[in-house]
């Protein structure tokens, strides 16, 4: 097996370790946090998308490290035919694994919130998980 193979297959358990890990993280969350009552789980909630967040960007330079060594490996002919199709195959599953975790996004956008006093809160946290590449509030806050 050829040292760009291997490195390709290490950054696909690092990817499907971490889409794992993300995947019972978040579900973990929902299971203890299935409504917004109290600044508390508004806390739980920073702590949950500051985590992801950190994870996500990790995720991403995972899959770069995927792609290219896959595209590298196809163009320059430096994988075996069944090493291409192998890491395809991969690549697919990997995508439709990832899925579930876009089912807990949505779940975690719809949480209810039991304190119209947090809703505001609540919204301004999803709108930095869901629309900014780096947590902006303080971890301790």
């Amino acid at each position: 097996m050829n040292p760009l193979f291997i490195f390709f297959l290490g950054c696909v358990l690092v990817a499907y370790y971490d889409i794992v890990t993300g995947y019972r993280r978040l579900r973990h969350f929902l299971d203890m946090t299935p409504m917004i009552l109290s600044r508390t789980d508004l806390e739980r909630m920073k702590r949950v998308a500051s985590r992801d967040m950190k994870h996500a960007f990790f995720h991403i330079v995972v899959l770069a490290g995927m792609m290219v060594s896959y595209t590298v490996g196809v163009i320059t002919k430096r994988f075996h035919s069944y090493e291409g199709i192998l890491g395809l195959v991969l690549i697919l599953s990997f995508m439709f694994l990832s899925r579930p975790i876009k089912k807990l996004g949505v779940r975690i956008k719809t949480l209810p919130v039991m304190d119209p006093a947090l809703e505001a809160e609540y919204r301004s946290i999803l709108q930095v998980w869901f629309h900014s590449p780096w947590p902006t509030w303080k971890e301790n806050q």
